[in-house]
């Protein structure tokens, strides 16, 4: 962990990703009409 960051390295010690620890939520409506398709949120 580094401040509000995860870090994974690789077997050299090498930084390969860095995610946040908490990731922006988005809320969409349940039907889009311009795909014409429902959706459903998970968690």
């Amino acid at each position: 962990m580094d401040g509000d960051h995860v870090i994974g390295y690789d077997f050299k010690q090498a930084e390969i990703v860095r995610v946040p620890l908490k990731e922006p939520v988005v809320i969409r409506e349940v039907y889009d009409v311009k795909h014409k398709a429902y959706r459903t949120n998970i968690t």
